[in-house]
């Protein structure tokens, strides 16, 4: 008589189980948004509704530790790839259309910390939030690189700069994340890297001298004007 086979499990660790959670509710979350159930989570991750409890009290922070997660990568990405862009200009171009691309690219998970995660007073000072500053401080570091270059003005706070781009970034987005119209990241981050990164830029001396000489030109053909007699 053939015995039955001996089922495996197996058991992960904690830290493990959290990681099969925090995916399955990343996938969930961005398919279907906040009013998901944590049963179709649990499903996703392969374990009973019970567990998820077990490493999150409440569905709100399994939302802000699986945004938290996504933040993770996308500090490591960005890291990672400024290393390999040279240029002050270029450099900061990439952050305006890789966030651009991010929003495209996930808009349910947007919407969600735009709209969810952001409103309750447990965003401030959380983890979810440090690393959102993290995130947004890539800008502030490229303009301050710009700025020790001598290519940037030093006089516009860093972190007005940072909130006009990605407040103009998120308010243009806006539409296309309530399914009006299509969000283009290339166009986009060259007009908002026009708008924001060639306001800071300084004027090259050779500029500011051909300024002042077509100034006192126009001023020398003012005067000489003024001076020729009356001939009518």
């Amino acid at each position: 008589m053939t015995k039955p086979l001996k089922r495996t499990v197996v058991r992960l660790s904690r830290e493990q189980r959290v990681e099969e959670i925090l995916a399955a509710a990343l996938e969930v979350f961005s398919e279907k948004g906040f009013d998901c159930s944590t049963v179709e989570i649990a499903e996703r991750a392969g374990v009973v509704e019970g567990t998820v409890y077990k490493y999150f009290l409440t569905k709100r922070e399994l939302l802000l530790k699986a945004l938290e997660s996504w933040y993770t990568g996308l500090v490591n990405e960005h890291a990672r790839d400024l290393e390999g862009i040279r240029g002050v200009r270029e450099r900061f171009r990439y952050l305006v259309w890789r966030h651009l691309c991010e929003i495209r690219n996930a808009p349910s998970l947007s919407r969600l910390l735009f709209t969810e995660a952001r409103t309750n007073a447990d965003y401030r000072d959380s983890p979810l939030h440090v690393k959102s500053r993290r995130y947004t401080g890539f800008v502030i570091k490229v303009v301050q690189e710009g700025i020790e270059a001598g290519e940037l003005r030093s006089d516009i706070p860093l972190p007005l700069v940072r909130n006009i781009v990605f407040g103009g970034i998120e308010h243009h987005a806006w539409n296309f994340l309530y399914g009006h119209g299509h969000l283009e990241p290339e166009a986009v981050a060259d007009q908002i890297t026009l708008l924001v990164y060639e306001g800071l830029a300084l004027k090259k001396p050779d500029d500011s001298l051909r300024i002042q000489v077509e100034r006192l030109a126009r001023l020398a053909d003012h005067l000489e004007k003024a001076d020729r007699p009356d001939t009518q």
